[in-house]
């Protein structure tokens, strides 16, 4: 029976080391010390971070408020065309007629420009052929 209680330990108090409690409140101590550090790292980093994102807000807002200034003029540019074109509209047929009369004048005039300047062969060839088109078109409208 000698060799069952050899290997038989009791549970508790050791009564060599320190006690239970005076464990504890070491952990408690150091840990406390430890999780200070670490919730101030956390509270600059969230500073630092909360810098950044207002920053990149910041230009994101500001970006957006350039180009929705830039629809603005956008609109009031196209509303002016609109009005432009409404007015081209309600021109006389015989108004009409003079302006585009006009435009294939100085279409004819470009082209026996470009005329000139191209060197003799097929191109010149269809250019002169352009020119007479758009003299006929041209005199079409005058009538």
């Amino acid at each position: 029976m000698d060799a069952s209680t050899d290997k038989v330990y009791t549970l508790g108090r050791n009564q060599s080391g320190p006690s239970d409690e005076q464990v504890a409140a070491e952990i408690t101590a150091k840990t406390n010390r430890d999780m200070g550090r670490v919730a101030l790292f956390v509270s600059i980093l969230a500073v630092i971070l909360l810098t950044v994102f207002f920053f990149g807000v910041n230009q994101n807002m500001t970006g957006l408020t350039a180009q929705v200034k830039d629809v603005g003029l956008m609109k009031e540019q196209l509303a002016t065309v609109q009005q432009q074109v409404a007015a081209l509209e309600n021109l006389p047929a015989a108004t009409k007629k003079m302006v585009l009369s006009s435009m294939l004048a100085e279409t004819a005039q470009k082209l026996a420009y470009v005329q000139s300047q191209a060197p003799e062969g097929e191109a010149a060839a269809r250019l002169a052929k352009a020119i007479e088109e758009i003299t006929a078109a041209q005199a079409e409208l005058a009538k």
